[in-house]
């Protein structure tokens, strides 16, 4: 976590988010920050998931403050998976969460993404709409949308570097409720 020297605690496709969701909570209430690990769209998908459940577990302690993520991406070093010396790099989404203050996600995303959108010209609709509002609502449903919405966010950022002066474009991930074709469907929201 920023500031805290704390492991990163590891998100997978197959992790238990209510558990992690209680670790990820732990963690703040330890640090007040902590930060995620994943490779991959569902394993960054679940790590999502649980950020938004451990703002649940945590609003007492929130007291009305979002949880906020800033997205990273890191290319580590793994060992080969059959043991041997090997090394490789891979490629792992770094997500520092920590609270910020409360942000209400709109109803009505401005920005569709999906698992095969294209994630540059995301993000400069993303800085084209910072530029004449204080916040953009991206929406994703399942872990290659939201992947994508979050490759977006850390180009974005790099677009911004200047403007920003330092400050770093944080995303407060919600779920929302909408009905399409009579059926009630959940996404996810990113709220920048």
């Amino acid at each position: 976590a920023v500031g805290s020297g704390e492991p990163p605690l590891v998100a997978t496709a197959t992790t238990n988010v209510g558990r992690f969701a209680g670790a990820i909570a732990a963690r703040l209430r330890q640090t007040g920050a902590a930060t995620l690990i994943g490779a991959g769209a569902a394993a960054s998908y679940n790590a999502m998931k649980a950020i938004i459940i451990a703002e649940g577990y945590m609003a007492d302690d929130l007291k009305g403050q979002s949880l906020a993520v800033v997205p990273v991406k890191e290319t580590v070093s793994a060992e080969g998976a059959d043991g041997t010396q090997e090394r490789r790099d891979l490629v792992v989404l770094r997500l520092h969460v920590r609270p910020v203050p409360a942000v209400q996600a709109a109803d009505k995303p401005e920005i569709f993404s999906a698992k095969d959108t294209n994630v540059g010209l995301m993000a400069g609709l993303v800085v084209n709409r910072l530029k004449v509002a204080d916040a953009v609502v991206i929406a994703g449903m399942g872990p290659g949308a939201v992947s994508s919405a979050l490759k977006a966010v850390i180009i974005a950022q790099g677009f911004m570097a200047e403007s920003l002066g330092g400050a770093e474009l944080a995303a407060v991930p919600t779920f929302n409720t909408f009905t399409e074709h009579n059926e009630e469907r959940k996404r996810m929201l990113l709220t920048c």
